[in-house]
């Protein structure tokens, strides 16, 4: 659709825009990664070039989207408790980078193997 000459000037064509549906009525805070994940997931695996988030859900529609979600599995074990964070001096979280990429392990892992052996009285 072309602009529009009025008298107030030249005015764009209207814009459509899908209206907002909800999905869920109330989704507890604790609960939002692991249902929003297989939304997401179907975005990633069913996704045209270039389409945004949003002009998907509204292409591929609601029943589409329920659907996925209550079929879904995931494929990796979902972390369901809070994440602790601990923060390390920028040299030592070098050098606990350097060791975990020399041994295939994410830093994390590393460092939960770390801090678990020194606790179990197997490191110095």
């Amino acid at each position: 659709m072309a602009p529009t000459v009025t008298r107030s000037g030249w005015e764009p064509p209207p814009i459509k825009v899908a209206s907002p549906r909800p999905i869920w009525k109330k989704l507890p805070i604790d609960q939002l990664e692991a249902e929003l994940e297989p939304i997401f997931v179907y975005f990633k695996q069913s996704r045209q070039s270039g389409e945004a988030f949003g002009d998907f859900c509204h292409r591929v529609g609601f029943a589409a989207l329920r659907q996925f979600v209550t079929t879904y599995e995931a494929t990796t074990p979902r972390v369901t408790k809070t994440r602790h964070r601990i923060t390390v001096q920028p040299d030592l979280y070098a050098r606990l980078q350097t060791a975990a990429t020399a041994q295939g392990k994410q830093v994390s892992q590393l460092a939960t193997e770390a801090i678990a052996a020194y606790l179990a009285g197997e490191a110095p």
